[in-house]
C-alpha cells in the first residue's frame, strides 16, 4: 500500500484552522505556560550574569593577598607563572621600603605614599584599559590623583629617604603619569610602578648605590641584631624600675634567668647570688638601639649589661660547634671568670680582622693551632663560608666569638649575606622578594588557587565569600526554576495529551473515513503527532514574543539600578532554541497516547456510521 504520510501535515494544519477558536486556546494556554518559565530562567539568567560580571570586571575580587611577610625565592614565583589558575604575579619588596614621598611641582609640601609593582598582565590596568608603564613611568590611584589634582600626562617627583652614617640622605625620581585607575579599583593613595624602580629604591635606602639613577651610596652591611640583653645586678632590681627598661628601650618583656640556665644556655658561670635578668622581644631581634637604650638607663646603678646571642651552628668542614656571641666588659669578665676572651666589651664600629676571631673548646688543641685561621661556614638563608682567626681555647663546650660576629650572622638567618675579603666584612645581598600581588584567572580559580597555597603553608585572604554567595544563589535560582518549570511541564502535558486525545475521541469518524480512502494506520499515526508539533511552535513563538515583551518592560523598569551593559532579565538566543527544542519533544511525547488511539481506529467505524 502506498504510503500517504506527506499528506498528514497540511491535514493537521487544515485541521487546526478548521477548529480555530480551539486551536487558539491550546496556544495560549501552552504559552501561558511557557513564557512565564522563559521570564523566570531570564531573572535568573540575567541576575546571576550582571552579579558574575561585576566579580570578572573587578580584579579586587580575583586577588589573593598574603598575611605575612615572608621571603620568596625567584624559582617559586617562575613555578607559580606556570600554574593553570594564576592569572598574574609579581613580586614585591618590604613594606618599609616600598614608601616614598610624592612631590607635584610647584608645591613645597611632600606626602608619604606607597609605591606598588605593576607589569604585563596586570588586571588593574587591563580592566582600566591602561598600558604597562615602562622606564619613568607610573599609574596612579584615583585616590593619589583626586586628592592633588594629578592629570594623565603630568610629571610627578619621588623623593626616597634613607639614614645613613648618622644623617638623612636622599635621592628623587621624576615619573610621568600615563593613567589613572577608576575609583572603583580603590581610593587609597598608590603609585603603580615598574618593579625594576621598586628593587632601586630598595637598594637605596638599604645603603646601596644605585648608578643608572645617579643615586650614590655602599656596600650596606648587615644588620646587629642580639637574641636579648643580659641584667646583673648584686641586688634584686624594683620591678617598677624593670618596667620602665622595657618601655625606654621599646623591648616587649623581661624575666628572671638562673645561673644553671645561662650556664647550660650558654657556657656562662655565674655566682649563685647575682640577680640575672633577661630582655628579649618574642619572635624578634634586639636592636643596638635598644640596648643602648638600657645602657644609659643603668648609670648610676650597681648592674651590669650584656647583650648576647643564642648558640649559632658553625660548621668546620663536617664538624658543627655551637657558638656563642660573647662581648664581656672587664667587670663582667671578672664576674663570669671569663678572661679566657681576649677582646673588649661590644663596639659597634668593631671591624675588619677585630672582629673574625673565635675562641675554640679544648678538644680542637691539637688540631689547630692559635692565631691560625680557619674557614666556617654558617648556615642561613644562603650558607656564607668565612676565614676567623682562632684566638684561644676554652675549658667549656661552647665556642665563643666576638658580639660583632654573632649579631651579624643572626642578620643571615633572614637575609642572604656574602663575605668581602677586600674589606673583610660581610656585605648584605640584595633582599629577596617579600610578597606578592597575586590574581586568579577566573574568579571560580580563586578557591582551588587559595587551597594550592594554604597547602603550601602560605596564609593569604580573599573575598571567597562573596564568590560563595554567587555560586550558592546561582545554584538555588536553578533549583527553584527547575522546580516550577517541572510543574508547569507536567501541567502543559497534561492538557496537551488531553486535548489531542479529546479531538481524536472528537474526531473518529472522520478519522475513520481517511482509513477508507487508503491512509494507512502508521500515516494516521502521525497525525496528532503533527498537530501537537504545530501547537507547540506557534505557542513557544507566542511565548517567546511575550517573554521579550515583558522583559523589555522589566529592563526598562529597573535600568537605573543597573550598571551600564547589565540587564537584569535576559536569555541567550541558544537557550531560547533550547526552549523550542524542548516544547516540541514534549509535545511530541504527548501526543503519543492520541497517536496509538488514532492508529487503532477501524475502517468500518465509518461504514457504521452510515
Amino acid at each position: 500500500m502506498k504510503s500517504n504520510i506527506r499528506l498528514i501535515p497540511g491535514l493537521a494544519i487544515y485541521d487546526l484552522r478548521h477548529e480555530f477558536i480551539l486551536s487558539t486556546c491550546l496556544v495560549i494556554a501552552i504559552s501561558s505556560v511557557i513564557a512565564p518559565l522563559l521570564i523566570l530562567l531570564g531573572l535568573k539568567s540575567g541576575t546571576i550574569k550582571s552579579l558574575r560580571k561585576r566579580l570578572v570586571n573587578d580584579p579586587s575580587f580575583r586577588e589573593l593577598r598574603p598575611t605575612e611577610t615572608r621571603e620568596y625565592p625567584r624559582s617559586w614565583f617562575e613555578k607559580m607563572k606556570r600554574d593553570e589558575d594564576v592569572g598574574f604575579i609579581i613580586p614585591t619588596i618590604l613594606p618599609a621600603s616600598s614608601t616614598v614621598y610624592l612631590i607635584m611641582p610647584g608645591k613645597k609640601d611632600k606626602v608619604l605614599m606607597d609605591i606598588i609593582p605593576t607589569g604585563k598582565g596586570d588586571p588593574l590596568l587591563e580592566a582600566s584599559q591602561i598600558r604597562v608603564p615602562l622606564g619613568n613611568e607610573c599609574v596612579l590611584s584615583f585616590g593619589a590623583a583626586n586628592k592633588f589634582g594629578i592629570k594623565k600626562g603630568d610629571t610627578i617627583s619621588l623623593k626616597v629617604s634613607r639614614f645613613r652614617s648618622g644623617r638623612y640622605e636622599y635621592a628623587t625620581q621624576k615619573l610621568r603619569v600615563i593613567g589613572i585607575l577608576p575609583e572603583q579599583y580603590g581610593t587609597l593613595e598608590r603609585i603603580y610602578a615598574p618593579l625594576d624602580l621598586l628593587l632601586d629604591i630598595e637598594a637605596f635606602k638599604e645603603g646601596r648605590a644605585v648608578s643608572k639613577r645617579g643615586w650614590k651610596g655602599s656596600f650596606s652591611r648587615p644588620y646587629k641584631r642580639f637574641d636579648g640583653v643580659l641584667v646583673f645586678s648584686k641586688k634584686a632590681l624594683d620591678p617598677l624600675f624593670l618596667n620602665s627598661l622595657l618601655i625606654e628601650s621599646g623591648l616587649a618583656r623581661y624575666g628572671k634567668v638562673s645561673a644553671k640556665e645561662l650556664e647550660s644556655n650558654y657556657g656562662l658561670h655565674v655566682p649563685e647570688e647575682i640577680f640575672i635578668y633577661k630582655f628579649s622581644v618574642p619572635r624578634g631581634n634586639v636592636t643596638v638601639f635598644s640596648y643602648r637604650a638600657i645602657k644609659n638607663r643603668l648609670r648610676g646603678f650597681n648592674a651590669r649589661i650584656l647583650p648576647f646571642t643564642k648558640p649559632l651552628p658553625l660548621f668546620i668542614g663536617d664538624k658543627e660547634i655551637k657558638v656563642v656571641g660573647f662581648s664581656p666588659d672587664e667587670k663582667i669578665k671578672e664576674l663570669l671568670n671569663a678572661f679566657f676572651v681576649p677582646w673588649n666589651e661590644f663596639n659597634e664600629k668593631r671591624s675588619g680582622k677585630d672582629v673574625f676571631k673565635i675562641v675554640l673548646p679544648m678538644s680542637f688543641i691539637g688540631k689547630f693551632q692559635k692565631d691560625s685561621k680557619i674557614e666556617v661556614t654558617f648556615k642561613g638563608v644562603k650558607n656564607v663560608t668565612f676565614p676567623v682567626t682562632i684566638a684561644g681555647f676554652t675549658k667549656d663546650s661552647f665556642s665563643y666569638c666576638p658580639l660583632e660576629l654573632a649579631s651579624m650572622l643572626n642578620t643571615a638567618r633572614t637575609r642572604e649575606i656574602h663575605f668581602d675579603k677586600n674589606s673583610i666584612s660581610f656585605i648584605l645581598s640584595q633582599t629577596g622578594f617579600r610578597g606578592f600581588r597575586l590574581y586568579a584567572k577566573t574568579i571560580d580559580q580563586v578557591e582551588p588557587l587559595y587551597q594550592k597555597l594554604k597547602a603550601q603553608g602560605i596564609p593569604v585572604i580573599a573575598k571567597l565569600e562573596a564568590i560563595r554567595r554567587i555560586k550558592i544563589l546561582d545554584s538555588g535560582l536553578t533549583r527553584l526554576f527547575w522546580l516550577v518549570a517541572a510543574l508547569g511541564i507536567i501541567g502543559a502535558v497534561c492538557v496537551l495529551t488531553a486535548s489531542l486525545y479529546g479531538s481524536v475521541e472528537r474526531k473518529r469518524s472522520q478519522l475513520a473515513v481517511l482509513r477508507l480512502l487508503g491512509f494507512s494506520r502508521k500515516d494516521l499515526f502521525f497525525f496528532p503527532v503533527f498537530e501537537g508539533l504545530f501547537l507547540a511552535f506557534f505557542s513557544s513563538m507566542l511565548a517567546v514574543i511575550g517573554f521579550e515583551v515583558v522583559s523589555g518592560v522589566i529592563n526598562e523598569v529597573f535600568k537605573n539600578e543597573m550598571r551600564a551593559g547589565e540587564r537584569i532579565c535576559e536569555l541567550s538566543n541558544w537557550i531560547l532554541f533550547a526552549t523550542l527544542a524542548l516544547t516540541l519533544l514534549i509535545s511530541a511525547l504527548s501526543s503519543l497516547v492520541g497517536a496509538w488511539k488514532t492508529s487503532r481506529i477501524d475502517p468500518a467505524e465509518a461504514l457504521r456510521e452510515e
